[in-house]
């Protein structure tokens, strides 16, 4: 198996993956909120590049079948539902509708890999749910890390460490990449301080500094939302992993 981790999605742009499974990560914190959303038991999520086009997409249904959700640095967009914190996407807001969803990274990234064979969103919520239903797809891999507007995203990177950490092992015969390899070393240093690591980073700060520090204790959770993101024409729809524990 073939497996690269990109430190960014501009790094990722123009890049053929349509032979390969892809996984995006953006803990902080778009793929958070796909996988709790999803879990809470929204219909799908669909991730779109403007506020414009969420807007515009939703213009024509139902006033209760959706939720407009995203953010712009970090902050919230105006006349929108919800922001970019999986804390309120719960099953009362979430349950039974569609949200379009608009991030600064995220979404972007996730639509720079929609060529791939097969496209899942990953978090440190569901990462070993995701990385068990990628090696079922028998492909290659390319990790995706949604990154800071354009920059490196040490929180992301550690997440994909951890996917490549549950997809290679003895038993597997595998070729990374020199950015895999960095990532599951990272993921080694930083196991069980998670909500530590999230307070030293850029991205984490900022956060705490508008008052989101709960969402980094939310999303530093390893494995407790089984639901496994995919993507199916233009929207992200759930698979759950019978075998993933609920903390």
């Amino acid at each position: 198996m073939r497996l690269d981790v990109y430190p960014t999605a501009a790094s990722a742009e123009g890049e053929r993956f349509d032979s390969r499974a892809a996984v995006v990560i953006d803990v902080l914190r778009a793929t958070s909120v796909i996988a709790t959303a999803l879990d809470h038991g929204a219909v799908d999520v669909v991730p779109v590049a403007t506020p414009e086009e969420a807007t515009e997409l939703a213009r024509d249904w139902p006033q209760d079948s959706y939720l407009l959700g995203g953010e712009r640095q970090a902050l919230p967009l105006p006349g929108f539902h919800v922001g970019n914190s999986p804390r309120e996407y719960t099953p009362d807001r979430a349950g039974g509708r569609r949200v379009v969803l608009t991030t600064t990274n995220g979404t972007r990234a996730l639509l720079a890999a929609r060529s791939a064979a097969s496209l899942f969103a990953a978090s440190f919520l569901n990462a070993r749910a995701v990385s068990r239903e990628v090696a079922a797809t028998g492909r290659d891999v390319v990790i995706i890390c949604a990154g800071t507007v354009g920059r490196f995203d040490l929180v992301d990177t550690v997440c994909a460490g951890l996917v490549v950490e549950a997809l290679t092992g003895p038993a597997v015969a595998s070729e990374l990449n020199d950015l895999a390899v960095a990532a599951r070393e990272l993921y080694g240093l930083h196991r069980g301080k998670l909500i530590e690591l999230m307070h030293q980073c850029y991205h984490g700060q900022r956060l705490v500094s508008l008052g989101m520090g709960d969402d980094l204790v939310y999303c530093a959770q390893e494995d407790t939302v089984p639901v496994v993101p995919r993507w199916s024409d233009g929207r992200l729809v759930p698979s759950t992993d019978p075998t993933a524990p609920r903390a």
